[in-house]
């Protein structure tokens, strides 16, 4: 039993490394704080490091989905879970794990973006994404993603890459959504970012 944890160990030590090597992840300024739990970020927000957490995994979504191919640098990343939005009575929704991460392509420093990773039991995705220059969560600055296979790449202004999706105000809803992209029960765990 020790013998396999301590592989597994050196396994993910590896793994890491060479990831780093690789460029898939850079480090800016990124602090390791936290957010206190409140009414509006239900379980309060950590900052975790670039390499814990599932960070890795959340970089190379943002990357793949919008096929960019440098190296971000994070800027600063929250992690935060809270529910479904709208919320939800199925148990497989009623947890969401949410990253935000504020980055800029370490080829391209001008290339930069905000964005919103989301995982649900079923699988992990870039939700939304707005400027790097923006502040928060107001509407007109989040661009959120309804992944389509069959859309068109789509570039979102203010965000490098581009995505295959259908765009809409990730705030106040549209292309049929009628509810916000995050409940108001996480919506505080963005405030200061």
């Amino acid at each position: 039993m020790r013998r396999s944890l301590i592989g597994s160990l050196v396994l993910a030590t590896v793994a890491l490394a060479a990831c780093q090597r690789a460029g898939s992840i850079v480090s800016g300024s990124a602090a390791s704080t936290s957010g206190a739990p409140s009414s509006s970020c239900v379980q309060g927000w950590t900052s975790p490091s670039p390499g814990s957490h599932g960070v890795p995994l959340v970089l190379r979504v943002i990357r793949t989905t919008l096929g960019l191919s440098s190296p971000l640098r994070i800027d600063a990343i929250r992690y935060f879970q809270g529910p479904e939005s709208p919320p939800s009575d199925q148990n497989y929704l009623k947890t969401v794990d949410r990253w935000y991460v504020k980055a800029q392509e370490k080829k391209q420093p001008s290339m930069g973006a905000r964005f919103l990773v989301e995982r649900r039991q079923f699988g992990i995705g870039l939700s939304a994404a707005a400027p790097f220059d923006t502040t928060g969560f107001h509407a007109g600055d989040w661009t959120g993603f309804q992944h389509d296979t069959t859309a068109d790449l789509t570039s979102v202004d203010g965000v490098p890459g581009k995505v295959r999706a259908v765009t809409y105000d990730f705030v106040d809803g549209g292309e049929g959504l009628t509810f916000p992209g995050l409940p108001d029960a996480v919506v505080g765990c963005l405030e200061g970012t």
